[in-house]
């Protein structure tokens, strides 16, 4: 005898949190117009619709791992595509994206801001205005360095910025 669904819906099949769902990912894309962020959503949403569950063993060689490193600090001030990468290391995108999260711990799209976020810090020690910060590490504008840097580090970068005038050293938030 069936049991009446109830409760939330069943569309994540019991496995995955809703915040932890590719379709969300892919929507959260959409509103800030980040093509990294959705292409990384699809090839999760594509890595869910297998029949059954596969355990990856291994990752990125070390020397397939610097060399997308390499290409990524050469383009942090632009747009960086999944598909790029890809062609760079001869792997599918599926592949790349599943191969770097096994590891590295995060995703492409999470090491990227990451070392965008290290790239301002460095940028914020000298006298350049914070557009010109944002535009050197490949954000949107001015307003979009600002929220992913607080939501990285606690700070406002004017405040990172003022914390290492007052302090000479590293702010103690980060």
């Amino acid at each position: 005898m069936r049991r009446p669904a109830s409760g939330p819906a069943r569309g994540h099949a019991g496995r995955h949190a809703p915040s932890d769902c590719p379709l969300t990912g892919l929507s959260r894309a959409a509103q800030a117009q980040d093509r990294l962020a959705a292409e990384i959503a699809l090839a999760d949403l594509l890595a869910r619709l297998g029949a059954r569950q596969i355990v990856l063993k291994g990752g990125l060689a070390p020397h397939l791992s610097h060399r997308i490193d390499d290409w990524i600090e050469a383009h942090l001030d632009g747009a960086i595509r999944l598909a790029d990468l890809a062609r760079l290391v001869d792997l599918s995108p599926f592949h790349l994206h599943r191969m770097f999260r096994l590891s590295r711990g995060m995703t492409l799209q999470d090491w990227i801001t990451t070392r965008r976020i290290d790239r301002a810090k460095l940028l914020l020690r000298g006298r350049s205005p914070l557009i010109e910060v944002a535009v050197a590490c490949g954000f949107a504008s001015q307003s979009h360095l600002t929220r992913v840097f607080k939501a990285r580090t606690m700070l406002t970068p004017a405040a990172y910025r003022a914390a290492l005038k007052q302090g000479g050293a590293r702010p103690l938030a980060i």
